[in-house]
């Protein structure tokens, strides 16, 4: 049984990271591929229409999986992504429309993330799941550090123009979707997967210690959404290049990959880190207020560094606390929490999409974007509610602390 879960959790290992290879080619380049053939708005509306999707298919995806094992449901999320590139460049008339891209992205997202959490949690029931969390964020940064600049080399140095300079990176990130399957089809199942499942179940209500999990799945959306878009851009505008876009992704990929390497256990000694981790999220944020001083692109990637050296380690901690409370409420059906979650995810992007849409219908001048950070880097206050004073209560690795957290 050991033997049978290593190999579960190995296959999981490949396939998923060959699945971060590929959305790292695409990644943010997908957002510069509508900015640089149309403009801002059209980035926010394909935004809008992915994640609305996702939601709308990642909810009834839990019906599929009354019957059949989730790796089937990460396979046809794949298959979805390997369309979605090749529509991007042959598509014409109707089918070209940013909306119509949108739904299908974000039904590649919804369905390949429904099976991928289940499948995650049912493969980790025997395994240390802060050392799998840490080590699969790891190995899913090694090997996606190269894949923004690599991006960002073939398009910048394409002979093609317009839309078909994305035509090589579309076609390789492809090509490791399709890999990445092949993987995911080698993990084993014993007998026939069934849950309980329905729409309905999926709105949990009141749960002691279930609120500050919503509040932070919403408010963390509204700023990594708005992060992920408007800083890649950011540095595309004032720079006019994608291999420099391409070296600041992976440059944040770097970070994130050092930083889980650092804190790959946890982190014990109480108060330090948490204590100076959010403060510095929000202090960080104002070299973005004054481009005079410290010039573009370099405030971006002091504030991208930063930001991601301090958030790293307390987002991992917090899925841990997620995954331990699950484990702690027996009578729950963690197919229903993931899904459950997944409505909080939506309503944090969908809360920063809609006003950045309408700023952009307001503003002449895309750089302003920059300006909304600051602001929400605020978000980062909502650790307090997970971390009691400031001590991050990793279950299982901070002693005597289990039977305090709920």
């Amino acid at each position: 049984m050991k033997t049978f879960g290593l190999s579960n959790i190995r296959n999981y290992y490949i396939s998923y990271n060959l699945d971060q290879f590929g959305a790292g080619l695409v990644g943010v380049f997908i957002n510069l591929f509508f900015f640089s053939t149309n403009n801002y708005i059209s980035v926010l509306y394909f935004q809008l229409a992915t994640f609305v999707i996702a939601l709308m298919t990642y909810i009834p995806a839990g019906y599929f999986m009354r019957r059949y094992h989730p790796k089937y449901l990460y396979l046809l999320g794949l298959a979805l992504s390997v369309f979605l590139l090749g529509d991007l460049l042959i598509a014409t008339g109707v089918l070209s429309n940013v909306f119509i891209f949108g739904t299908i992205y974000g039904a590649s997202i919804g369905i390949l993330y429904a099976g991928n959490n289940v499948l995650m949690y049912d493969i980790t029931k025997d395994a240390n799941r802060t050392s799998f969390i840490a080590t699969n964020n790891f190995l899913g940064g090694a090997v996606s550090l190269i894949a923004p600049v690599t991006a960002g080399t073939l398009i910048q140095f394409s002979t093609f123009t317009g839309m078909y300079k994305f035509i090589w990176d579309f076609v390789i990130a492809g090509v490791f979707f399709v890999l990445s399957a092949i993987f995911i089809l080698r993990v084993k199942h014993q007998g026939r997967f069934r849950i309980k499942y329905s729409i309905r179940s999926t709105i949990i209500k009141a749960r002691k210690g279930y609120a500050k999990f919503n509040l932070y799945f919403v408010t963390s959306q509204i700023f990594t959404m708005a992060f992920g878009i408007i800083l890649p851009i950011y540095v595309f505008q004032t720079t006019s290049s994608y291999l420099i876009t391409g070296v600041f992704v992976s440059y944040q990929v770097l970070l994130s990959v050092l930083t889980n390497f650092a804190f790959r256990k946890g982190f014990a000694e109480k108060g330090l880190f948490a204590t100076y981790a959010v403060p510095g999220v929000i202090i960080s944020s104002l070299v973005l207020l004054f481009p005079s001083v410290i010039v573009a692109p370099i405030n971006a990637f002091i504030f991208a560094g930063l930001t991601t050296i301090f958030l790293t380690p307390l987002d991992n901690a917090v899925t841990v606390e997620y995954m331990k409370f699950l484990d702690m409420n027996d009578d729950i059906n963690r197919a229903l929490f993931w899904a459950n979650r997944e409505y909080y995810l939506v309503i944090g992007r969908v809360a920063i999409l809609i006003p950045m849409i309408l700023i952009a219908y307001l503003t002449t001048n895309t750089l302003n974007f920059i300006f909304i950070l600051p602001l929400i880097s605020l978000y980062s206050l909502v650790y307090y509610k997970i971390i009691k004073r400031g001590k991050i209560r990793l279950l299982g690795f901070v002693r005597g602390t289990a039977e305090k957290d709920f």
